[in-house]
């Protein structure tokens, strides 16, 4: 059975609010609630290697979305986490909007293959515009994960 994106996606790793002005306070908000997930050896780690990583790519997908992603040592498999921002937060990426959807995948370098898959999945679904649109205007964390679960079977 092929890995799904609801596998890593799960309600305790979504915050419907995210509270983040800049990039870097939006991705450790987020990766705080990846900490529950017990895949996080050294959160600190975790949020330095994304951070390393944002600067050379800074990862923003278009129309109001942003994915930061990196491999790093110091997750066990691959976990994937979700914040929205009702103001918006700019990534400082040239032709990106301030993201409203903010997407953190990270994952152990020895699971590259599942990552990228994963990666590949999640930017096919951030292309259709309802799907962005329906996590948008979500009202509850469990609400968020069936959206991720009703088009990633489509």
């Amino acid at each position: 059975m092929q890995a799904r994106l609801s596998d890593f996606f799960k309600k305790d790793f979504c915050s419907l609010d995210l509270k983040a002005a800049t990039k870097e306070g939006a991705i450790r908000e987020i990766a705080a609630l990846l900490s529950k997930s017990g895949k996080l050896k050294d959160n600190e780690r975790f949020v330095s290697d994304l951070l390393g990583k944002w600067r050379h790519n800074p990862g923003c997908f278009d129309k109001k979305t942003a994915i930061a992603h990196s491999l790093s040592e110091s997750v066990d498999g691959l976990v994937a986490g979700f914040g929205r921002s009702k103001n918006g937060i700019d990534f400082n990426a040239p032709d990106c909007e301030k993201a409203n959807l903010v997407f953190l995948i990270g994952a152990n370098p020895r699971d590259l293959d599942i990552y990228l898959v994963m990666l590949a999945k999640l930017s096919k679904l951030l292309s259709e515009e309802f799907f962005r649109r329906e996590l948008s205007s979500a009202v509850t964390h469990s609400e968020i994960i069936s959206i991720i679960k009703r088009f990633e079977v489509r």
